[in-house]
Formats: structure tokens, sequence, C-alpha cells
């Protein structure tokens, strides 16, 4: 199905003229774009829900896992609460700037994201290295 609606989408677009104004595209694309908005929603919810059902089913037929899944969420809670910690919703000074992104909120939320995505960074390439190092004396 999606290579079907993107090669109509494709096929349309390369009707239009050249010098299509914007208007034009969307009253020519309009109604093939809103297809592939809608398959992608489709393929959004049947991704979501297998990402919920298959861990459901396999925690049932394997408790033991669910235990360490169960230490693996504690683990990055605890992670995002110490990050949440250190972040800053102090507003930034923004000469021309007018928008409403400068919030304190959403810069906790933005800090919270950038300290967590480096210390788990930090945590794979420090867990490559010991890797690494523990194979070359084995």
């Amino acid at each position: 199905v999606s290579v079907v609606l993107v090669a109509v989408f494709y096929l349309a677009n390369s009707a239009l003229p050249a010098d299509a104004t914007h208007e034009m595209q969307v009253v020519e694309l309009g109604n093939t774009l809103e297809y592939l908005i809608v398959w992608a929603y489709v393929l959004l919810g049947l991704a979501t829900a297998a990402a919920i059902i298959i861990p459901l089913v396999k925690l049932f037929s394997n408790p033991k896992a669910a235990i360490k899944s169960a230490i693996s969420l504690v683990i990055i809670g605890v992670l995002i609460a110490i990050t949440y910690s250190f972040s800053s919703g102090e507003l930034l000074v923004l000469p021309g700037y007018t928008g409403t992104s400068n919030t304190e909120p959403l810069l906790k939320f933005a800090d919270t994201s950038l300290y967590a995505m480096y210390i788990l960074l930090a945590v794979a390439v420090l867990g490559m290295v010991l890797s690494e190092i523990s194979n070359f004396f084995k």
C-alpha cells in the first residue's frame, strides 16, 4: 500500500508544470497528500499497538524477564529525575525573539533531554571501551 501511495503521489507530482504555484500544487496534490497522511497515521497506530502488545505477551510468558525490564525502567526513571534536578529553567535572553517557546517548562525539558542524552552517550561509549578491553584480556 505504501509503495502504491508514494507512486501515485510522484506520478501526480510529475504531471504538474514546473512553474506551478503553491496553491496549484495544494489543489492538485491535496487528496493524494491526505491519503499519505492517513496511511502514515494507520502505520503509526499499528506500530504503537505492536510496541505495546508484544512486550505484554512476553511479560506474561516470561515473568522473570519482567523483573529485568522493571529494573531498567527504574534506572531510566532515576536518570531522568537526576537530569531534571540539574536542568535550569532560566529564560534565555534572545534579542529580537518574540516567540512563545522561551518558557521555563520547555527549557527544563530541553535541558533534561540533553543531559540524559549526554549521560547515555557516555555510558554507551564507556560500555564499548570496557567490552573491548575485557575481550582483549580473554
